[in-house]
């Protein structure tokens, strides 16, 4: 019997409306947020799922709770590990700038494999 790894973002946050760069792990779920995450987990009715992971962002770990009770899942496990990176200095700011900043290097990262690429002096770099 094999194992199935099912990833999922989480769903709308505040950090996403206020349109802030950056990480903002306390930044919660909006109301569209849980209703998206309520409407993942009636996508997810029937997969099987027995166990439900989250980073220890506010908003993942609330986005993976909504699904776990609608699942009847008992628990979420928060792994530091599952983390979004950091933009140093830059945390939390507005500047459309630095928004675009980052959406270009999460695009060398994961589209173009480029993983020296980092915005600021962001602690956190895939390479």
């Amino acid at each position: 019997m094999g194992v199935r790894v099912l990833c999922l973002r989480h769903a709308e946050s505040e950090n996403v409306v206020a349109q802030v760069a950056g990480a903002l792990p306390s930044a919660e779920l909006t109301p569209r947020g849980r209703e998206q995450a309520a409407e993942a987990a009636e996508r997810l009715r029937g997969e099987g799922v027995t166990r439900i992971y989250a980073s220890t962002a506010v908003r993942a770990r609330q986005t993976a709770g909504i699904i776990a009770q609608a699942l009847g899942v008992r628990e979420v496990v928060a792994l530091g590990e599952l983390v979004e990176f950091g933009v140093g200095r830059l945390e939390g700011t507005a500047d459309p700038a630095v928004r675009a900043r980052t959406a270009e290097v999460l695009r060398s990262w994961v589209v173009d494999g480029r993983l020296d690429e980092a915005v600021a002096d962001g602690v956190l770099r895939a390479g």
